[in-house]
């Protein structure tokens, strides 16, 4: 099974290869969405653009939010847990972005329209890095990952050995 996400339609689409069948779909509350993924065996993560139109990045209205949507399966429930951290830093991205809960429930944000990558609590900042060109312009972070100390772990060894074969 996989996600099919139809971003103009702020819908989302689970759908079964081996049946051909569409065995769930839910449009909203996220808008223009991005980056749907996997929390649980019965729950979802949205990263929810929440935009109707592209705005240049130095005039983003006041009152421009995204938010990372949970969805519960179970109880058909959605829940926005990091909205007090995301609200404090005005996280906001018109088209793009990406989040990622990490294994100790914090959560990794990439803010494509702002260059700006974040790590939050529900409640709080952990850091924030962006990129800048030179003081106009920011570098677009384009599908960043976070890795977890294991991930880096059973990687460098691989890294390690394609340097010492060039």
């Amino acid at each position: 099974m996989f996600f099919l996400s139809m971003r103009n339609n702020s819908a989302i689409i689970l759908y079964r290869p081996s049946t051909d069948n569409i065995v769930w779909s839910k449009t909203g509350p996220w808008k223009f969405q991005h980056d749907v993924d996997f929390i649980s065996d019965h729950q979802i993560s949205v990263f929810g653009n929440v935009s109707f139109r592209m705005f240049n990045n130095n005039d983003i209205p006041d009152d421009k939010q995204s938010y990372v949507f949970f969805y519960d399966f179970m109880t058909n429930n959605v829940s926005v847990p990091y909205h007090n951290a995301m609200e404090s830093m005005r996280v906001y991205t018109a088209s793009e972005g990406l989040s990622e809960v990490l294994p100790n429930g914090d959560i990794f944000i990439e803010e494509q329209n702002r260059g700006r990558l974040l790590r939050l609590t529900p409640d709080a900042v952990k850091w924030e890095f962006v990129r800048r060109v030179d003081e106009n312009n920011l570098s677009m972070p384009s599908w960043s990952r976070y890795l977890t100390e294991d991930q880096v772990r059973d990687i460098l060894p691989i890294l390690e050995q394609s340097k010492s074969d060039q």
